[in-house]
């Protein structure tokens, strides 16, 4: 039986009911790989935490989840579970969303966007993915 510490993904880590899932697992002894957006305050929220390591990107894009599960088990050498906690809110009435707005809440993109290379990686430690 292996003695390694279980290792979690945390998608939306970095505040709300995420960054509560993160704390408590690292409290439980766990290792956690977060990704969340460049603007959400993931390397300053878990800076000192060295059983934490983050990339920052939007799971939206594919290959920003897929560097996400690769970063983590760089890191960490395992994968144990993944907890697929992502969301975006806007706080005003529904009738009040704008159609760019509906897009980016109700179907996960925004419209119009450009697809490309995302560059940059995070493996190993904190990591921007452009968005």
């Amino acid at each position: 039986m292996s003695t390694a510490k279980p290792v979690a993904l945390i998608t939306g880590g970095a505040r709300g009911i995420g960054r509560a899932i993160v704390r408590h697992l690292v409290s439980s002894g766990w290792q956690v790989g977060i990704v969340d957006l460049a603007d959400s305050g993931l390397h300053r929220a878990f800076a000192h935490e060295r059983a934490v390591s983050g990339i920052e990107g939007d799971v939206r894009d594919e290959k920003t989840a897929f560097d996400a599960v690769e970063a983590t088990i760089h890191r960490f050498r395992r994968l144990d579970a993944v907890v697929s906690n992502a969301g975006i809110m806007v706080r005003k009435p529904l009738r009040r969303l704008t159609l760019s707005e509906w897009h980016r809440v109700f179907v996960g993109r925004r419209p119009h966007r450009k697809s490309g290379g995302l560059g940059g990686r995070g493996v190993g430690g904190w990591g921007r993915h452009p968005a």
